[in-house]
Parts: C-alpha cells; structure tokens; sequence
C-alpha cells in the first residue's frame, strides 16, 4: 500500500543520524537551538521555543495570550482536529468560520469574508489560521483586525509568508510529528518577534525555574499560575534539524508531481489545479466530477494507493450528538 503519509527517510539521513547519536551527550540542547534557530531564519522571527508537539505549542501559545476559560477563538471549520483539542482542553469556546473551495487555484484556507461576519456575533479574542495543504492565501484585511492572530504553518511549511501591516507582531506554531511536511517523530515550535510574548511562554514553560523562585517567597508572595511540562526531546530534533536542511528538496519533490498529476489526471473525471510555484502541494487536492468520494477512496485501495479527503470531518460534525463534551 502507498501510503497517503510517510516521512522521508534515506541510507544517508539514517547514516548521518546513527553518527550523531552514537557521539553526542544528551545532557545538551544543541540540536533544538540549531533547529530553532534555522526555523526562526526561515520565516524571519526574532525568537522561538521548540516544545513535543504542535498541538502543546498552540495550548502554550494561548494560555500566554492570556485567553482564558469562556473566551471565543475563532477557527476554520475544515482544518485539523488537533486545533479543537486545544480549545477544549482550555475550556475556550470555538467559533467556526467556513474555508474557501477553490479547486483551481488550490485555496482551502479560512474564509476572510465569513470571518468577518462570524465577528459580528462573537467577541473573538484570538484567531487561529491554518495554512491548508500547502498554500498560503494572501489576506487583503484579516491582518488589520485587532485581535491575535496564531498562524499554522505546518502543512504549508517553507512557503513564505507575506508582510505583516504597521508594527503588528508575528505568532507562528508547527506541528513536526512523523505524518507533516518534515517529521522531528515528535515535536512543535512557537515562533514570535513579540518578544514579551515569547518571555511569557518562556516563563510558563519553565516549571523547574518557577519552583526555584517559589522557594525563595513567603507563602503569601505566591500566586498560582498555570504552567506546562512541554519540553521536547533533544533526539527527535536530531533527527527533525537533518530533515529541515532537505525541506527544499521535499518542496521540490512535491512540486514536481504535482506537475505529473495536472499534466496526467483526467480532467473530465476531476477539478484540476492550475500549478503555484508558491503551494508545496502536502496534499494534492482535486474535485470530483463523478462518483462519490467513498467509492473512489475504495478504488484507490484496491489499487494499493491511500486515499484522502483532506482533512474529515468538518470540526461542527463534533457538535451534533458530542455536543455535551464541549464548551
């Protein structure tokens, strides 16, 4: 079975990793500030702190925002279920906005004219934008609203992002885990230039250094904050920096059979894309024109190949029978 997923993995990457490990004291952050560093470098952000997976980086990245139990953060209803955890977790309220459905030029992404009208019916205190399958939509005014915004760059990572407007600050989380665009096994990062930002996830991620300090105070001098556990491993980031230095060469990989499905699908059976230097096609998605989605997934099986749908179901299908596990 070809599988829809599967991390890249070659004789030399697993050779340069087996040296590594073989050599290396594990008492050390090298290779998550390496990785960190060439991350930051990449989407040009002042700092950013690696933690053990993506959805954890979107808990941190919100309790620092100071979203709290009750507060509505705004979401795409077509986008991975991991986002929903998170607001859950932290009891906040989801509002859902539609996506786009752009075959043609392959956009996917949270819809900025629903956006806008799910704002008139909710105070949303943040916004979380994921980047879907590879494409980044290019914003006329989402950017201009005051209010946080959280960008998702992990199944469109190595894409660059556009400009921000005035002094507004950039927040970006990934997610590395073994089926994305580059596999650390496990592992996320937060990456900000809002450094008073990043000083409070540093804070909130440092339960050892907290201890420290509590030690040192009076019982009436300590106030309880809610702090996490998140650290990742030194030893997937091994493994993630070596696949991050190959993310131009999976980029280009992915690009070159998009080209090859445009060129050889069927068009009278599919919706085609039109080709974008700028998506790095994680997913290659096109429309039927006949038969059910099902029935097709099940054809490709047959032929040894998995199928998807992007991503399923649509987060509001959690709010039918489930709706009592919800905020």
């Amino acid at each position: 079975m070809i599988p829809l997923t599967a991390q890249y993995s070659d004789q030399i990457l697993r050779k340069k990793f087996a040296t590594i490990v073989a050599k290396y004291p594990f008492d050390r952050r090298i290779y998550i500030n390496a990785f960190t560093k060439l991350f930051c470098a990449r989407y040009q952000l002042a700092d950013g702190l690696c933690v053990s997976s993506g959805t954890n980086a979107l808990i941190m990245t919100l309790q620092a925002l100071r979203i709290k139990s009750g507060d509505a953060v705004l979401v795409p209803a077509y986008t991975c279920k991991a986002i929903l955890d998170a607001l859950v977790l932290l009891q906040l309220r989801p509002v859902f906005a539609d996506n786009y459905l752009d075959y043609k030029n392959s956009d996917f992404n949270l819809d900025e004219v629903d956006v806008k009208k799910q704002l008139t019916t909710a105070k949303v205190k943040a916004i979380i934008l994921p980047y879907m399958f590879g494409k980044i939509h290019r914003y006329q005014t989402l950017f201009s609203l005051n209010i946080p915004i959280i960008e998702d760059v992990t199944l469109a990572l190595g894409v660059s992002l556009p400009p921000l407007p005035g002094d507004r600050r950039r927040i970006v989380v990934a997610s590395f885990f073994t089926t994305k665009v580059i596999s650390a096994v496990e592992g996320g990062i937060i990456a900000t230039d809002d450094l008073v930002l990043m000083e409070q996830l540093r804070r909130i991620s440092n339960v050892d250094e907290t201890n420290r300090q509590e030690r040192r105070k009076k019982a009436t001098e300590i106030h309880y904050e809610l702090a996490f556990s998140f650290r990742p491993s030194e030893l997937d980031f091994v493994w993630g920096l070596l696949q991050f230095e190959q993310l131009d060469h999976f980029i280009a990989e992915r690009q070159r059979l998009a080209r090859h499905y445009i060129k050889n699908l069927n068009a009278d059976f599919y919706d085609l894309p039109d080709f974008d230097d700028q998506n790095i096609y994680f997913r290659f998605m096109v429309g039927l024109r006949r038969g059910g989605v099902v029935n097709i997934l099940s054809w490709l099986a047959e032929q040894g190949i998995e199928g998807g749908r992007g991503v399923y179901p649509l987060l509001t299908t959690y709010f039918g029978a489930q709706r009592r596990w919800l905020p």
